[in-house]
Protein backbone atom coordinates (compact mmCIF):
# COMPACT_ATOMS: atom_id res chain seq x y z
CA UNK A 1 0.00 0.00 0.00
CA UNK A 2 2.83 2.38 0.89
CA UNK A 3 4.49 1.73 -2.46
CA UNK A 4 1.24 2.45 -4.27
CA UNK A 5 0.84 5.75 -2.42
CA UNK A 6 4.39 6.70 -3.34
CA UNK A 7 3.81 5.92 -7.02
CA UNK A 8 0.60 7.97 -6.92
CA UNK A 9 2.42 10.86 -5.27
CA UNK A 10 5.12 10.77 -7.93
CA UNK A 11 2.49 10.72 -10.65
CA UNK A 12 0.77 13.78 -9.16
CA UNK A 13 4.03 15.66 -8.50
CA UNK A 14 6.51 15.57 -11.41
CA UNK A 15 9.27 16.99 -9.18
CA UNK A 16 9.28 13.86 -7.02
CA UNK A 17 9.84 11.70 -10.10
CA UNK A 18 13.26 13.24 -10.69
CA UNK A 19 16.20 11.15 -9.42
CA UNK A 20 18.44 12.28 -6.57
CA UNK A 21 21.72 13.96 -7.41
CA UNK A 22 23.49 12.34 -4.45
CA UNK A 23 25.14 8.98 -4.51
CA UNK A 24 24.10 6.10 -2.24
CA UNK A 25 27.01 6.68 0.14
CA UNK A 26 25.88 10.28 0.64
CA UNK A 27 22.35 9.42 1.76
CA UNK A 28 23.04 9.68 5.49
CA UNK A 29 24.64 13.11 5.16
CA UNK A 30 21.75 14.19 2.94
CA UNK A 31 19.16 13.14 5.51
CA UNK A 32 21.02 15.00 8.24
CA UNK A 33 21.13 18.12 6.09
CA UNK A 34 17.38 17.93 5.37
CA UNK A 35 16.67 17.72 9.09
CA UNK A 36 18.85 20.76 9.79
CA UNK A 37 17.43 22.75 6.91
CA UNK A 38 13.74 21.98 7.41
CA UNK A 39 13.43 21.31 11.14
CA UNK A 40 16.46 23.36 12.26
CA UNK A 41 17.83 20.50 14.37
CA UNK A 42 20.10 17.50 13.89
CA UNK A 43 18.52 14.25 12.77
CA UNK A 44 17.56 11.89 15.59
CA UNK A 45 18.90 8.34 15.39
CA UNK A 46 15.45 6.79 15.01
CA UNK A 47 14.45 9.06 12.14
CA UNK A 48 17.77 8.67 10.35
CA UNK A 49 17.63 4.85 10.59
CA UNK A 50 14.00 4.76 9.43
CA UNK A 51 14.57 6.87 6.32
CA UNK A 52 17.80 5.03 5.44
CA UNK A 53 15.94 1.72 5.60
CA UNK A 54 13.09 3.01 3.44
CA UNK A 55 15.53 4.45 0.89
CA UNK A 56 17.31 1.12 0.64
CA UNK A 57 14.33 -1.28 0.78
CA UNK A 58 11.51 0.72 -0.79
CA UNK A 59 13.36 2.99 -3.22
CA UNK A 60 12.40 6.17 -1.40
CA UNK A 61 14.29 9.22 -2.72
CA UNK A 62 15.78 12.10 -0.74
CA UNK A 63 13.27 14.41 -2.43
CA UNK A 64 10.47 12.35 -0.89
CA UNK A 65 12.21 12.40 2.50
CA UNK A 66 12.32 16.21 2.36
CA UNK A 67 8.66 16.39 1.32
CA UNK A 68 7.62 14.06 4.15
CA UNK A 69 9.58 16.00 6.77
CA UNK A 70 8.15 19.28 5.48
CA UNK A 71 4.64 17.80 5.84
CA UNK A 72 5.26 16.75 9.48
CA UNK A 73 3.50 18.34 12.45
CA UNK A 74 6.87 19.36 13.89
CA UNK A 75 7.65 21.53 10.87
CA UNK A 76 4.16 23.05 10.94
CA UNK A 77 4.60 23.99 14.61
CA UNK A 78 8.01 25.49 13.88
CA UNK A 79 6.62 27.42 10.91
CA UNK A 80 3.72 28.75 12.96
CA UNK A 81 6.05 29.84 15.78
CA UNK A 82 8.44 31.57 13.38
CA UNK A 83 5.65 33.53 11.69
CA UNK A 84 4.23 34.52 15.06
CA UNK A 85 7.60 35.79 16.29
CA UNK A 86 8.14 37.83 13.11
CA UNK A 87 4.68 39.34 13.53
CA UNK A 88 5.44 40.25 17.14
CA UNK A 89 8.78 41.81 16.22
CA UNK A 90 7.16 43.82 13.40
CA UNK A 91 4.53 45.14 15.78
CA UNK A 92 7.13 46.17 18.37
CA UNK A 93 6.57 43.34 20.80
CA UNK A 94 9.53 41.59 22.40
CA UNK A 95 10.48 38.26 20.92
CA UNK A 96 10.46 35.22 23.13
CA UNK A 97 13.69 34.98 25.12
CA UNK A 98 14.27 31.38 24.14
CA UNK A 99 14.18 32.31 20.44
CA UNK A 100 17.53 34.13 20.51
CA UNK A 101 20.80 32.38 21.19
CA UNK A 102 23.32 34.52 23.06
CA UNK A 103 26.80 34.02 21.59
CA UNK A 104 28.50 34.82 24.90
CA UNK A 105 26.38 32.33 26.81
CA UNK A 106 27.02 29.68 24.19
CA UNK A 107 30.77 30.23 24.47
CA UNK A 108 30.56 29.94 28.26
CA UNK A 109 28.78 26.58 28.16
CA UNK A 110 31.37 24.91 25.88
CA UNK A 111 35.13 24.66 26.10
CA UNK A 112 37.48 25.83 23.38
CA UNK A 113 38.23 22.20 22.54
CA UNK A 114 34.50 21.39 22.25
CA UNK A 115 33.96 24.28 19.86
CA UNK A 116 36.98 23.21 17.78
CA UNK A 117 35.41 19.76 17.42
CA UNK A 118 32.05 21.22 16.39
CA UNK A 119 33.81 23.34 13.76
CA UNK A 120 35.44 20.24 12.30
CA UNK A 121 32.13 18.38 12.46
CA UNK A 122 30.53 21.19 10.46
CA UNK A 123 32.88 20.47 7.54
CA UNK A 124 32.61 16.70 7.90
CA UNK A 125 28.79 16.75 7.80
CA UNK A 126 28.77 18.99 4.72
CA UNK A 127 31.45 17.27 2.65
CA UNK A 128 28.88 16.64 -0.06
CA UNK A 129 29.30 20.36 -0.81
CA UNK A 130 33.10 20.12 -1.10
CA UNK A 131 33.08 21.44 -4.66
CA UNK A 132 31.15 24.47 -3.48
CA UNK A 133 33.79 25.17 -0.84
CA UNK A 134 36.58 24.78 -3.37
CA UNK A 135 34.85 27.01 -5.93
CA UNK A 136 34.90 30.04 -3.64
CA UNK A 137 34.74 32.95 -4.27
CA UNK A 138 32.95 31.98 -7.49
CA UNK A 139 30.55 29.39 -6.08
CA UNK A 140 27.56 31.75 -6.04
CA UNK A 141 27.23 34.88 -8.22
CA UNK A 142 25.27 36.56 -5.44
CA UNK A 143 28.17 36.24 -2.98
CA UNK A 144 31.03 36.87 -5.40
CA UNK A 145 30.91 40.73 -5.46
CA UNK A 146 31.02 40.96 -1.68
CA UNK A 147 33.75 38.33 -1.28
CA UNK A 148 35.98 39.79 -3.99
CA UNK A 149 35.38 43.39 -2.90
CA UNK A 150 36.16 42.70 0.75
CA UNK A 151 39.18 40.59 -0.21
CA UNK A 152 40.53 43.36 -2.46
CA UNK A 153 40.27 46.02 0.24
CA UNK A 154 41.95 43.77 2.79
CA UNK A 155 44.82 43.00 0.41
CA UNK A 156 45.20 46.69 -0.41
CA UNK A 157 45.34 47.56 3.29
CA UNK A 158 48.00 44.96 4.03
CA UNK A 159 50.13 46.20 1.11
CA UNK A 160 51.67 42.83 0.49
CA UNK A 161 55.09 42.30 -1.09
CA UNK A 162 56.16 39.03 -2.78
CA UNK A 163 58.25 36.99 -0.38
CA UNK A 164 56.38 38.00 2.74
CA UNK A 165 55.29 35.31 5.19
CA UNK A 166 51.53 35.65 5.65
CA UNK A 167 49.44 33.77 8.21
CA UNK A 168 45.91 33.08 6.95
CA UNK A 169 44.02 32.81 10.22
CA UNK A 170 40.79 30.78 9.96
CA UNK A 171 41.63 29.73 6.42
CA UNK A 172 38.79 27.20 6.09
CA UNK A 173 38.96 25.52 2.68
CA UNK A 174 41.90 27.83 1.81
CA UNK A 175 40.63 29.84 -1.17
CA UNK A 176 42.16 32.97 0.39
CA UNK A 177 45.38 31.06 1.12
CA UNK A 178 45.70 30.08 -2.53
CA UNK A 179 45.23 33.71 -3.59
CA UNK A 180 47.99 34.78 -1.18
CA UNK A 181 50.27 32.11 -2.66
CA UNK A 182 49.48 33.35 -6.17
CA UNK A 183 50.52 36.84 -5.04
CA UNK A 184 53.96 35.46 -4.26
CA UNK A 185 53.60 35.24 -0.50
CA UNK A 186 54.67 32.34 1.69
CA UNK A 187 51.18 31.51 2.96
CA UNK A 188 50.43 29.57 6.14
CA UNK A 189 46.86 28.21 6.37
CA UNK A 190 45.71 27.97 9.99
CA UNK A 191 42.35 26.49 11.02
CA UNK A 192 40.83 24.46 13.87
CA UNK A 193 39.32 21.99 11.38
CA UNK A 194 41.64 19.33 9.94
CA UNK A 195 38.87 18.48 7.45
CA UNK A 196 38.86 22.04 6.12
CA UNK A 197 42.64 22.00 5.69
CA UNK A 198 42.38 18.71 3.78
CA UNK A 199 39.97 20.46 1.45
CA UNK A 200 42.55 23.19 1.08
CA UNK A 201 45.19 20.68 0.05
CA UNK A 202 42.75 19.34 -2.54
CA UNK A 203 42.28 22.88 -3.85
CA UNK A 204 46.03 23.31 -4.38
CA UNK A 205 46.20 19.91 -6.07
CA UNK A 206 43.27 20.58 -8.40
CA UNK A 207 44.09 24.22 -9.10
CA UNK A 208 47.81 24.80 -8.48
CA UNK A 209 49.12 28.39 -8.48
CA UNK A 210 50.60 29.62 -11.74
CA UNK A 211 54.33 30.19 -11.97
CA UNK A 212 57.03 29.80 -9.35
CA UNK A 213 55.46 30.47 -5.94
CA UNK A 214 56.43 29.52 -2.39
CA UNK A 215 54.78 26.29 -1.21
CA UNK A 216 52.00 26.72 1.36
CA UNK A 217 51.98 25.34 4.88
CA UNK A 218 48.96 23.91 6.70
CA UNK A 219 48.67 24.15 10.49
CA UNK A 220 45.90 22.87 12.76
CA UNK A 221 45.00 25.38 15.48
CA UNK A 222 44.02 23.98 18.87
CA UNK A 223 42.09 27.16 19.70
CA UNK A 224 44.68 28.39 22.20
CA UNK A 225 48.23 28.46 20.87
CA UNK A 226 49.51 28.95 17.33
CA UNK A 227 52.30 26.49 16.58
CA UNK A 228 54.71 29.15 15.28
CA UNK A 229 57.74 30.89 16.84
CA UNK A 230 57.58 34.43 18.14
CA UNK A 231 57.80 37.19 15.52
CA UNK A 232 57.79 34.70 12.62
CA UNK A 233 55.23 36.19 10.18
CA UNK A 234 55.14 39.53 8.35
CA UNK A 235 51.38 39.84 7.89
CA UNK A 236 48.24 38.25 9.29
CA UNK A 237 45.23 37.80 7.01
CA UNK A 238 41.90 37.08 8.74
CA UNK A 239 38.93 36.91 6.39
CA UNK A 240 35.56 36.48 8.12
CA UNK A 241 36.95 34.26 10.88
CA UNK A 242 37.74 36.25 14.04
CA UNK A 243 34.06 36.55 15.02
CA UNK A 244 33.93 32.74 15.35
CA UNK A 245 36.60 32.74 18.07
CA UNK A 246 35.28 31.95 21.59
CA UNK A 247 38.34 33.47 23.34
CA UNK A 248 39.14 36.61 21.31
CA UNK A 249 41.42 38.29 23.85
CA UNK A 250 43.66 35.20 24.12
CA UNK A 251 43.74 34.70 20.35
CA UNK A 252 44.61 38.36 19.78
CA UNK A 253 47.60 37.95 22.12
CA UNK A 254 48.70 34.93 20.10
CA UNK A 255 48.41 36.90 16.86
CA UNK A 256 50.51 39.67 18.38
CA UNK A 257 53.09 37.13 19.51
CA UNK A 258 53.71 35.53 16.10
CA UNK A 259 53.63 38.85 14.19
CA UNK A 260 56.95 40.61 13.66
CA UNK A 261 57.40 44.15 15.08
CA UNK A 262 56.04 46.65 12.58
CA UNK A 263 53.87 43.96 10.95
CA UNK A 264 50.20 44.41 10.11
CA UNK A 265 47.21 42.20 10.88
CA UNK A 266 44.18 42.69 8.62
CA UNK A 267 40.63 41.61 9.43
CA UNK A 268 37.40 41.53 7.43
CA UNK A 269 34.54 40.98 9.88
CA UNK A 270 30.81 41.64 10.38
CA UNK A 271 29.36 44.41 12.57
CA UNK A 272 28.41 44.94 16.18
CA UNK A 273 24.94 43.36 15.81
CA UNK A 274 26.00 40.28 13.87
CA UNK A 275 24.88 37.66 16.41
CA UNK A 276 21.22 38.71 16.18
CA UNK A 277 20.94 38.09 12.44
CA UNK A 278 18.81 35.23 11.15
CA UNK A 279 21.74 33.39 9.56
CA UNK A 280 23.83 33.73 12.72
CA UNK A 281 21.03 32.36 14.88
CA UNK A 282 20.57 29.44 12.49
CA UNK A 283 24.29 28.57 12.61
CA UNK A 284 24.42 28.74 16.41
CA UNK A 285 21.27 26.66 16.88
CA UNK A 286 22.08 23.93 14.39
CA UNK A 287 25.86 23.78 14.19
CA UNK A 288 26.94 25.25 17.55
CA UNK A 289 29.04 27.76 15.66
CA UNK A 290 30.02 30.91 17.56
CA UNK A 291 28.76 34.08 15.86
CA UNK A 292 30.07 36.92 18.01
CA UNK A 293 29.37 40.60 17.58
CA UNK A 294 32.46 42.55 16.52
CA UNK A 295 32.66 45.72 18.64
CA UNK A 296 35.65 47.84 17.69
CA UNK A 297 36.09 49.25 21.21
CA UNK A 298 36.61 45.70 22.49
CA UNK A 299 38.88 44.83 19.58
CA UNK A 300 41.10 47.83 20.31
CA UNK A 301 41.30 46.89 24.00
CA UNK A 302 42.46 43.36 23.13
CA UNK A 303 44.83 44.64 20.45
CA UNK A 304 46.54 47.16 22.74
CA UNK A 305 47.15 44.45 25.32
CA UNK A 306 48.69 42.29 22.54
CA UNK A 307 51.24 44.95 21.54
CA UNK A 308 49.43 46.64 18.67
CA UNK A 309 49.81 50.40 18.49
CA UNK A 310 47.63 51.49 15.58
CA UNK A 311 44.10 50.77 14.35
CA UNK A 312 42.67 51.81 10.98
CA UNK A 313 39.28 51.01 9.43
CA UNK A 314 38.51 50.97 5.72
CA UNK A 315 35.49 52.97 4.54
CA UNK A 316 34.03 51.41 1.37
CA UNK A 317 31.10 49.44 0.01
CA UNK A 318 31.04 46.34 -2.18
CA UNK A 319 27.43 46.93 -3.20
CA UNK A 320 26.91 48.11 -6.76
CA UNK A 321 25.46 51.63 -6.96
CA UNK A 322 24.36 52.65 -10.45
CA UNK A 323 23.11 56.11 -11.42
CA UNK A 324 22.19 57.94 -14.67
CA UNK A 325 24.85 60.17 -16.30
CA UNK A 326 23.50 63.41 -14.84
CA UNK A 327 23.61 62.05 -11.29
CA UNK A 328 27.08 60.62 -11.91
CA UNK A 329 28.31 64.10 -12.87
CA UNK A 330 26.69 65.46 -9.73
CA UNK A 331 28.55 62.87 -7.64
CA UNK A 332 31.87 63.87 -9.20
CA UNK A 333 31.11 67.52 -8.45
CA UNK A 334 30.30 66.71 -4.81
CA UNK A 335 26.59 67.51 -4.99
CA UNK A 336 23.61 66.02 -3.18
CA UNK A 337 23.91 62.78 -5.12
CA UNK A 338 27.19 62.16 -3.31
CA UNK A 339 25.37 62.46 0.02
CA UNK A 340 22.84 59.87 -1.11
CA UNK A 341 25.66 57.52 -2.02
CA UNK A 342 27.27 58.17 1.37
CA UNK A 343 24.04 57.02 3.02
CA UNK A 344 24.30 53.71 1.17
CA UNK A 345 27.90 53.30 2.26
CA UNK A 346 26.98 54.06 5.86
CA UNK A 347 24.37 51.30 5.88
CA UNK A 348 26.90 48.85 4.41
CA UNK A 349 29.56 49.70 6.98
CA UNK A 350 27.19 48.94 9.84
CA UNK A 351 27.48 45.26 8.93
CA UNK A 352 30.98 45.11 7.41
CA UNK A 353 34.17 46.12 9.18
CA UNK A 354 37.59 45.85 7.56
CA UNK A 355 40.31 46.97 9.94
CA UNK A 356 44.10 46.90 10.18
CA UNK A 357 46.21 46.56 13.33
CA UNK A 358 49.89 47.52 13.32
CA UNK A 359 52.24 45.99 15.86
CA UNK A 360 54.65 48.31 17.61
CA UNK A 361 58.35 48.21 16.77
CA UNK A 362 60.91 47.40 19.42
CA UNK A 363 61.25 50.17 21.94
CA UNK A 364 57.81 51.57 21.12
CA UNK A 365 55.62 48.86 22.45
CA UNK A 366 53.00 48.94 25.11
CA UNK A 367 53.34 51.90 27.42
CA UNK A 368 55.37 53.92 24.88
CA UNK A 369 54.28 57.10 23.22
CA UNK A 370 52.53 55.32 20.40
CA UNK A 371 50.83 52.72 22.55
CA UNK A 372 48.81 54.91 24.88
CA UNK A 373 45.10 55.56 24.67
CA UNK A 374 43.77 55.92 21.17
CA UNK A 375 45.22 54.70 17.85
CA UNK A 376 47.68 56.96 16.11
CA UNK A 377 46.12 59.28 13.55
CA UNK A 378 47.95 58.96 10.26
CA UNK A 379 47.24 58.66 6.56
CA UNK A 380 47.12 55.61 4.37
CA UNK A 381 50.75 56.02 3.33
CA UNK A 382 51.96 56.02 6.92
CA UNK A 383 51.78 52.27 7.40
CA UNK A 384 55.04 50.57 8.31
CA UNK A 385 56.65 48.58 5.50
CA UNK A 386 60.11 48.01 6.88
CA UNK A 387 59.22 45.07 9.10
CA UNK A 388 60.67 42.56 6.62
CA UNK A 389 63.66 42.24 4.33
CA UNK A 390 61.33 42.24 1.31
CA UNK A 391 59.65 45.38 2.62
CA UNK A 392 63.02 47.06 3.09
CA UNK A 393 64.07 46.30 -0.49
CA UNK A 394 60.77 47.65 -1.77
CA UNK A 395 61.13 50.77 0.34
CA UNK A 396 64.68 51.45 -0.93
CA UNK A 397 63.58 51.04 -4.54
CA UNK A 398 60.49 53.20 -4.04
CA UNK A 399 62.50 55.88 -2.19
CA UNK A 400 65.12 55.94 -4.92
CA UNK A 401 62.49 56.30 -7.63
CA UNK A 402 60.67 59.03 -5.73
CA UNK A 403 63.95 60.88 -5.15
CA UNK A 404 64.94 60.78 -8.82
CA UNK A 405 61.48 61.96 -9.86
CA UNK A 406 61.60 64.87 -7.41
CA UNK A 407 65.05 65.95 -8.60
CA UNK A 408 63.95 65.74 -12.24
CA UNK A 409 60.85 67.84 -11.53
CA UNK A 410 62.96 70.46 -9.76
CA UNK A 411 65.41 70.67 -12.69
CA UNK A 412 62.56 71.01 -15.18
CA UNK A 413 60.90 73.68 -13.08
CA UNK A 414 64.13 75.62 -12.70
CA UNK A 415 64.81 75.42 -16.44
CA UNK A 416 61.28 76.57 -17.21
CA UNK A 417 61.56 79.57 -14.88
CA UNK A 418 64.92 80.60 -16.37
CA UNK A 419 63.56 80.34 -19.90
CA UNK A 420 60.53 82.43 -18.99
CA UNK A 421 62.70 85.10 -17.40
CA UNK A 422 64.98 85.33 -20.46
CA UNK A 423 62.01 85.65 -22.80
CA UNK A 424 60.40 88.26 -20.57
CA UNK A 425 63.63 90.32 -20.48
CA UNK A 426 63.70 90.48 -24.30
CA UNK A 427 60.16 91.85 -24.56
CA UNK A 428 59.39 95.56 -24.80
CA UNK A 429 58.17 97.27 -21.61
CA UNK A 430 54.81 97.99 -23.24
CA UNK A 431 54.12 94.38 -23.97
CA UNK A 432 55.43 93.29 -20.56
CA UNK A 433 52.92 95.57 -18.88
CA UNK A 434 49.79 93.88 -20.16
CA UNK A 435 51.26 90.33 -20.11
CA UNK A 436 52.92 90.15 -16.74
CA UNK A 437 51.69 86.70 -15.66
CA UNK A 438 53.38 83.51 -16.85
CA UNK A 439 50.25 82.06 -18.46
CA UNK A 440 49.80 85.02 -20.79
CA UNK A 441 53.51 85.16 -21.44
CA UNK A 442 53.46 81.54 -22.61
CA UNK A 443 50.55 82.28 -24.90
CA UNK A 444 52.19 85.39 -26.42
CA UNK A 445 55.16 83.82 -28.32
CA UNK A 446 52.82 81.40 -30.05
CA UNK A 447 50.78 84.28 -31.43
CA UNK A 448 53.96 86.16 -32.38
CA UNK A 449 55.47 83.18 -34.21
CA UNK A 450 52.16 82.56 -35.95
CA UNK A 451 52.04 86.15 -37.32
CA UNK A 452 55.65 85.92 -38.45
CA UNK A 453 54.90 82.72 -40.35
CA UNK A 454 51.88 84.29 -42.02
CA UNK A 455 53.94 87.33 -43.14
CA UNK A 456 56.64 85.07 -44.61
CA UNK A 457 54.02 83.09 -46.53
CA UNK A 458 52.59 86.30 -48.00
CA UNK A 459 56.05 87.41 -49.20
CA UNK A 460 56.65 84.04 -50.86
CA UNK A 461 53.32 84.21 -52.69
CA UNK A 462 54.04 87.80 -53.81
CA UNK A 463 57.48 86.91 -55.16
CA UNK A 464 56.11 83.92 -57.03
CA UNK A 465 53.35 86.02 -58.60
CA UNK A 466 55.85 88.68 -59.72
CA UNK A 467 58.11 86.08 -61.33
CA UNK A 468 55.27 84.85 -63.45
Amino acid sequence: MRAFVRRLRRWLSPTLRRPDLLEAREREAGIDFVYRFVLARPADEEGRARYLRRMQDEGMTLREVAAEIAASDEFQRRLRGTIAREHDEASGALAQSEALVDAGALSATLSVEDLARTADEYYRTTLQFADRYLAKPFADPRDTPDLLGSFAHLVAGLRLVPGMTVLDFGAGACWTTRCLTQLGCEAIALDVSPTALELGKQLYARLPPIGSTPPPRFLVFDGRRIDLPDASVDRIFCFDAFHHVPNPADVMRELGRVLRPGGVAGFSEPGRHHSKGARSQYEMKNYTAIENDVVMEDVWTWARAAGFVDLELAAFSTESYRVPPAEFDEITRGGRALSRYADRVRVFLQGHQTFLLTKGVRGKGEGGKTGEGQPRARGTHGRDRHSTRAGKRWQRRAGSRDGHRAERRQRQLAAGIDTARRRQSRRSPARAGWQSDLGRFRAYPARRHNRAGQDAARRVRADSTGSR
